[in-house]
């Protein structure tokens, strides 16, 4: 059988999903408890409130890393186009085409932590991939050249 497109999924690395957030914020959130059941004994009552804050302050943290965590980009080669699609977490999608033959895929500066990669076609350019890591990106780059070789040769 022989493939006629190739299907990359980019994603942000991200430590820990839902499960975790919740494990961790209940954990959290006990310990912020007994040590403001304490304080409240010894009669410090200001600390719930503090203690209140805290515990919104991370669980604004861990919805905004749940929510940036949706963005991911994708990257589909034909034997004839490349395709890169951006899928924001506000559900909102950026999309791009070119002829796969005459696209060209580069980075800056690969060994940068913020080189992101950029695909060049008819003297315009776009970034695309800044979430990745050095290695991710080279890795990206080396198999979207192999795919291309292999689809522009069965193109032929």
């Amino acid at each position: 059988m022989v493939t006629t497109q190739r299907h990359f999924h980019l994603t942000p690395n991200r430590s820990f999903n839902w499960a975790a957030a919740a494990v961790l914020f209940l954990l959290l959130a006990g310990w912020v408890l007994v040590i403001s059941i304490f304080s409240f004994t010894y009669n410090t009552w200001p600390i719930l409130g503090f203690a209140g804050l805290e515990l919104g302050g991370v669980a604004l943290a861990f919805w905004l890393h749940a929510y940036k965590s949706r963005l991911y980009e994708e990257v589909v080669l034909t034997r004839d186009t490349v395709f890169w699609h951006r899928h924001l977490p506000s559900g909102h999608v950026h999309s791009w085409q070119a002829p796969l033959h005459w696209t060209k895929l580069t980075t800056r500066a690969p060994d940068k932590s913020h080189s992101p990669l950029t695909f060049t076609y008819a003297g315009k350019s776009f970034d695309f991939g800044h979430f990745l890591s050095p290695e991710d990106r080279g890795s990206f780059a080396a198999e979207f050249q192999s795919a291309r070789k292999t689809l522009q040769a069965q193109n032929i």
